[in-house]
């Protein structure tokens, strides 16, 4: 068991360390067009931004990578929606979604995808992905 949790830790920092790391509130902020840390945690409490609880630093830190031009990637908040559906997804099951490749994606990222504007095939992804 201490050495499934070792494990966990590891693939934890790898994952926060993806595509440009992670920021805090104050800084997603500022990426959302100069939002105060309030508004940027509300709208992490609603499910419309991905993060993680940072339990040492009792804070939370949102991933970079949903980051795009003053807003997030188109559609990434419809995906959420889909996600935070299902009662077994927590902040980390949303992170490894976004950022492992998927068979119903032709071995892509949800992520990538996004970025290319397929938001119904990310859409449809996750529905499989919360049916699991």
């Amino acid at each position: 068991m201490v050495a499934a949790r070792l494990r966990g830790a590891v693939v934890r920092e790898k994952l926060k360390n993806e595509e440009g790391g992670n920021v805090s509130s104050r800084e997603a902020g500022i990426l959302l067009g100069n939002l105060s840390s309030g508004a940027v945690l509300n709208r992490y409490k609603s499910g419309r931004l991905v993060g993680w609880r940072e339990s040492r630093r009792n804070a939370i830190r949102f991933p970079r990578w949903q980051f795009d031009g003053g807003g997030v990637i188109p559609g990434l908040v419809e995906v959420l929606a889909i996600l935070h559906g299902a009662t077994w997804v927590d902040d980390w099951a949303v992170v490894l979604f976004f950022l492992n490749t998927r068979g119903s994606l032709g071995d892509r990222r949800p992520l990538d995808v996004l970025r290319e504007g397929d938001v119904e095939l990310v859409k449809r992804a996750a529905l499989g992905f919360v049916a699991n």
